[in-house]
């Protein structure tokens, strides 16, 4: 390889990949590795042409095809460091788990680098792979390839650090525990701006202007109880688009300054504290159904968490989350249901709540089977109750029929000794 060669290189790396050249021990052999390279790419594409087109292997020739190799080679051995995208910086920063499916993604300059050693293999009539497999039959073909390539770039590089790690969970799911194995092969690309492909016609990537839910049937259909990492794609783009909701809402910041991981709290611990959180948390949002279910919220005394914990059934959460834990969002999906049932809307008559539980009405024991649908009518009857109170009781008697309720709240073990 020419001494012009190695000074590119070395200019190359010294510009745009620094920490390259630092981690290594030895520069001028890295430098020589990388020039040795591009050498033998040259020299392919060269004999390539020669065969083919029968022309000679002119000095001209070498140097139109250094022009194209050179880049395409650097930018694949040493991704240029200052175009590295945000989210994958505050990755880093953060501790963010991402693999090579999407710290391997092309930067500009190696997808224009890319689409020039494509441009110039159609010229010659070598052929060119497109993302689907084929091979270009058409310059539009090529194009649109092109355009599909910037596209999956450019939406790749709009996200944040977590959005990064979401994307790559739905990229690997929907591709197969196959599918992006290879390093710095194109296949790994490939399957990617497929899969970005298919996200962004379908407004994966668009913030959701409400909370999205999640279809049991969506899943079964998905193949829920697949074994690769116990997950698929419908349970990745939820988590995603959950995500991309809770960013777009005011609001967030809070619960990323105080992470649901650390709460860990459950149906059988919630207590005032998790609803006053997730009032904050919620109650600058511009949704009409989040605005009644955080009104509904605020509404709900302390001592009456036990029949708030009734009110909560089994949702079905994402594959390979946790069944148990309880999260702002899943409580306010539960109010927000409970709202369109009018549990918290004032009846025309004042539920009669001594006779409920009465024998002439046939309550049931512990034992019987429809133990769980009576506790669950009876906490809104509970919560129907106190709203016909709050609208057709006069404010004195409201305020001296809970006089005795306490003024302050700690935990739920005082929630308890409240309800007693």
């Amino acid at each position: 390889m020419s001494r012009r060669c190695r000074k590119a290189v070395e200019q190359y790396l010294t510009t745009h990949a620094p920490t390259v050249l630092k981690r290594t021990n030895d520069p001028k052999r890295l430098i020589n590795e990388y020039a040795a390279e591009i050498a033998k790419v040259v020299k392919g594409d060269v004999e390539f042409i020669a065969v083919n087109d029968l022309a000679r292997p002119t000095r001209e020739l070498r140097t139109r095809v250094e022009r194209v190799v050179f880049p395409e080679v650097m930018t694949r051995v040493a991704p240029p460091e200052l175009e590295k995208a945000k989210g994958v910086v505050e990755a880093e920063t953060f501790f963010i788990p991402l693999s090579d499916t999407i710290t391997a993604a092309p930067t500009p300059m190696r997808l224009r680098a890319l689409e020039a050693y494509d441009n110039f293999q159609w010229e010659t009539n070598q052929p060119v792979f497109l993302v689907t497999g084929d091979i270009a039959t058409s310059r539009e073909q090529l194009n649109d390839d092109h355009q599909q390539q910037r596209a999956a770039m450019e939406q790749l590089r709009k996200l944040d650090g977590q959005s990064l790690a979401y994307t790559e969970d739905l990229i690997v799911a929907a591709l197969g525990p196959d599918g992006a194995k290879h390093a710095w092969g194109s296949p790994m690309w490939d399957g990617t701006v497929r899969v970005m492909t298919q996200e962004i016609a379908a407004g994966t990537f668009e913030t959701p202007s409400t909370p999205p839910q999640l279809d049991r049937s969506d899943l079964e259909e998905a193949g829920e109880s697949e074994m690769y990492a116990g997950r698929n794609e419908v349970g990745d783009r939820f988590r995603l688009r959950t995500h991309l909701y809770n960013r777009a809402n005011p609001g967030h910041e809070i619960a990323e300054r105080m992470p649901d991981a650390l709460r860990a709290t459950t149906t059988a611990t919630l207590d005032h504290g998790f609803v006053q959180h997730t009032v904050q948390t919620f109650q600058r949002d511009a949704d009409p159904a989040t605005r009644a279910a955080v009104a509904a919220l605020r509404s709900i005394r302390p001592e009456r968490i036990d029949q708030l914990r009734d009110l909560l059934t089994y949702v079905h959460v994402a594959p390979g989350a946790d069944q148990q834990r309880l999260t702002p969002a899943e409580l306010l999906d539960a109010i927000r249901e409970e709202v369109d049932l009018g549990t918290f809307t004032a009846p025309a008559l004042r539920p009669d709540l001594e006779d409920f539980w009465s024998v002439e009405s046939g309550a049931p024991d512990a034992f019987d089977s429809n133990w769980e649908s009576h506790k669950l009518e009876y906490a809104r009857e509970v919560f129907r109750t106190e709203a016909f109170d709050r609208r057709f009781t006069r404010p004195a008697d409201v305020h001296a029929a809970s006089a005795n309720r306490a003024t302050t709240w700690t935990s739920g073990a005082d929630a308890a000794v409240a309800s007693l």
